[in-house]
Order: structure tokens, then sequence, then C-alpha cells
């Protein structure tokens, strides 16, 4: 009930009259603890003393009188009837077009099957307001409303997963921290999130900074547009939020953050594929769609340390919208600079020099990358590695660089091949007249990943280190000698 769509949609079945049953589900939590107004205002309403004292007192006086009792009651239920239409939120849903019955018990079963059963075939749009508790009747669930929200295994008697030893945080631990090292530098930095403060690590912010930190709810939409009115203002929003999700706001970022040139800062966790949630949270189009956007900047980070370089980058960068996309999981292991360097936009880097076939790589994909080209010398081919940095805009000096230097160009990326990094690289090749003769595009193929752990499906699709070096051996077997352009899609 924090998207709008909700609302849309309700308000169309209303004015239908559609035979509907819409059956609202208020536990006060989203996936972590609801901080919408609407929400407020269904819990003070429920819990209200003053409404539930004064039906309370009427039902027990009046059950100390015979047949006037009865009369009595009949016309304080009357007046109840009065008293929901004015103070309940039954007259927000009978003002969208819904016959409202509640608030009522959800986890009485019983209860709720009869009221089902007498409404089921009453004509119109009707919605049923039900009161539950999330985790109702497991005690670990209860006392930790967030924890079990999605879950990997764990004991059944104490709600607890056992934890693999993390020698090194995740890349959210790092942002997370480099946020709020960045927060101390500077005031005007801010943090919002849609409802996921542990997930995007903003939660750390939140804990050092609580003034700084806004927690919008499940509404992407109004929270891209919310970091654009914040930048109007001279603020500087970092708005982190689930790659995948990101692209419920693009007629925001586009009309609200990009069209205004407005610094705003977006923090994409959880890019290229994500595992165990599936083609729902698999963040592998993001760069596709945000590269065609007028003066958006695009990068990729290769292990934490250059995450937090991105993300002092990113909020020193006076150009309009920059994005930064990084992954799941813990870092590499890395020893971090005592301070927060400046990168060049638009600069890449090369990271291992080669003769035969040039690797050119964004992101997490660097280090196998790396790996693959230790494989490969022992094939007796000589790869050259380059941690491109930037998707957009992509750096055409390194790239010429490059097309001057060799034949066989393998670009690598855990995002759909169709429009992303790869895309970028031909794009550049083909608009400078640079050389070339072989060039192939590595990445996800365009179809729906299904559910696997990151490294299973990073094998199944050759894009781990073996799975690179593999390509790169397929590619030079079946290259013509002629200028070609390929697709692993």
């Amino acid at each position: 009930m924090t998207g709008g769509m909700a609302y849309e949609a309700m308000n169309n079945a209303g004015l239908q009259k559609r035979n509907i049953i819409v059956i609202l589900n208020d536990n006060n939590m989203s996936i972590a603890p609801n901080v919408w107004a609407l929400s407020n205002y269904f819990t003070e309403l429920i819990a209200n003393p003053s409404y539930n004292r004064f039906k309370a007192n009427v039902w027990d006086l009046t059950g100390k009188l015979e047949g006037l009792g009865d009369r009595i009651r009949k016309i304080a239920s009357r007046v109840e009837e009065g008293i929901k239409v004015i103070i309940t939120p039954g007259m927000l849903f009978e003002a969208l077009g819904f016959r409202y019955f509640g608030p009522i018990n959800g986890h009485n079963i019983v209860q709720l099957v009869n009221i089902l059963q007498d409404i089921k075939d009453l004509p119109g749009p009707i919605l049923v307001h039900a009161i539950t508790r999330k985790g109702k009747g497991y005690k670990p669930a209860e006392n930790d409303l967030q924890a079990l929200h999605g879950v990997t295994p764990f004991d059944k008697v104490t709600g607890i997963s056992p934890k693999k030893a993390e020698t090194v945080p995740t890349y959210t631990k790092f942002f997370g921290s480099a946020v709020v090292e960045l927060a101390k530098e500077n005031p005007k930095i801010v943090g919002i999130t849609a409802a996921m403060p542990d997930g995007t690590g903003l939660d750390q912010l939140q804990k050092t900074y609580p003034d700084r930190f806004f927690d919008v709810g499940i509404a992407e939409q109004h929270a891209v547009t919310f970091a654009a009115g914040l930048a109007t203002q001279g603020y500087i929003p970092i708005a982190a939020i689930y790659s995948t999700f990101l692209q419920r706001a693009y007629d925001q970022i586009i009309h609200d953050v990009a069209l205004q040139h407005l610094h705003v800062v977006f923090c994409l966790d959880r890019a290229g594929l994500v595992g165990s949630d599936g083609p729902t949270h698999h963040g592998v189009l993001v760069l596709a769609y945000l590269r065609c956007i007028q003066g958006m900047v695009i990068m990729a980070p290769k292990d934490e340390g250059e995450l937090r370089d991105m993300l002092y980058t990113a909020v020193r960068h006076e150009g309009g919208p920059i994005a930064l996309r990084y992954p799941r999981g813990n870092g590499i292991g890395i020893t971090l600079k005592p301070r927060f360097a400046l990168i060049e936009i638009g600069r890449g880097e090369i990271v291992r020099a080669g003769r035969d076939v040039a690797i050119l790589s964004i992101g997490n994909l660097v280090y196998p990358s790396l790996k693959a080209a230790e494989l490969l010398s022992n094939d007796g081919i000589s790869a050259e590695v380059v941690n491109m940095r930037f998707v957009k805009p992509i750096d055409a000096k390194l790239l010429e660089d490059v097309c001057r230097r060799f034949s066989y160009i393998l670009t690598v990326e855990d995002h759909v091949v169709q429009g992303g990094f790869g895309s970028a690289v031909l794009e550049t090749i083909v608009s400078k007249s640079l050389p070339h003769d072989h060039v192939m595009i590595h990445g996800v193929p365009g179809e729906f990943i299904e559910q696997g752990t990151p490294s299973e499906l990073h094998a199944m699709l050759k894009l781990d280190a073996p799975g690179i070096a593999s390509v790169v051996k397929d590619f030079f077997r079946t290259s013509p000698r002629k200028t070609s352009i390929e697709t692993t899609a």
C-alpha cells in the first residue's frame, strides 16, 4: 500500500463496480517496519483506548440491563457504525468505491472464514481489513520481524541461521561505512532507501545520522523524485536501491533527475547475478536502460577499494546524475587505502599487459578475467586485461589504444549483452572509426536466468575464470581472418 499502483487499481475497480474482494493483510510491516503515514493511522485507530473503552463500557453496562439493554446496544451499534465512517480507514476505502469490513483479527481463522463466506456473494468491490502479526506462532520470527523475511537454512528451535566465517565484509557493508565516513565530512550528504535500510547498508547512516536518513517505504518512484527535490536544494542525495528495483522508477530518473541535470547519486546494490532470489532479483538490465539516458554517468568497481573511491567520486561529481553498480556478496579482501581517492570520470586502466588478446572487463568480473588470463598463459595465449571502470562515458582513448594493438578483443560483463557494456564498446568503435578485426561480446544471454548461487550461475554462463578462458580459446579457433563482430547471446 506504499505504492501508487495499489490505489490506482482500487480506484479503477471502484469505478467499474467489479465483483472483487481485496484482503488488506495489515501487519505493520513491509520488509523493514512500515514507515508510511497510513499505517500509523490504521494502528492508532485500532489501538485507540478511548474508542475501545467506550465500546467495552457500553457492552458491560447494557449486559446488566434486561430488556432495555438490548435496545441500548442496538443504538450503540448504530453509533459505532457512524463513528467508523468518520474515524476508521473504512472512510478511505469507501471513497474509492469499496465496501469496507473490519478491522478484524486475521489470526481468528473461524471468524475470517465466516466473514468471507458471508460477503462472497455481495455485489461490487469489497475490502476486508485483517490485522495480523508477522511471524505469528513462531517465537523467533515474532521477536525479530525482519530477520526471517528472507531466509537461508536455519535452526527451527532458535530461528538462527548458521553463519559462515566472514573473512571479508560484504560490498554492502563497505558501502555503508563509506557513506558514514563521507557524511562526517559533508553535512549535505543524505541517504534514501525504499524499505531496505539493512539490505543496502544505509542502516549505518541511520544509526549515526538519523536525521539525514530517509526510508520512504516500498516506493522507488517516490524515492527518486524525493532525491531530485533534495538535490534542487543543494543536498547530495545518495539513493541506495537494489539494481533490479530501480527500473520501477525509470520515468522519474529521466524526467525528475536527468532532464534537470540534478546531482543524484544512484547506488545500485545486488548488480549482476545475485543467486538464490532468482530472476526477480538479478540486476542484469540496469546498464542498458541507464546508458541511453542523457547526462548519466555509469561506473562499476572491480573491488571494495574502488567502490569506496567511486562513491567519493560520485559525491564530488557536479555534472548531473551518476550511478554506481556493485554486486552482492563479499569483497575481494584487498588492503584499503587510508583516504579516498578521486577517479577521473571516463578513465579505465590496464591491470595486466598482454600481446594476443585484450579482455575488456567491467565491475566484479575484472578479477575472474585476471584469473582467466593466468589460465590462458598456460596454453601460450598472452591476454591483456583492462578494467574499463566506466560504461558511460567509455574511455575512448584507452579503447583506441587497445584496438590498434590487438586483433582479438573480448568484452566481459555480468549483464545482458543487448545494450550493455559490450554494446557501448562496439558503438564507440564504430562511431570513432577505430580499427578492429575480431570483437566478441560475452555476458548474460537474452533470457531470464533461473535460481542458483552466483558461482553456479557464473560457471553455467561461462562468466567465471575457466569459462572466460574457454570463450577466449574458442574465439581464437573459430574467428575468421577478417573483420567480425560476435556475441555469445
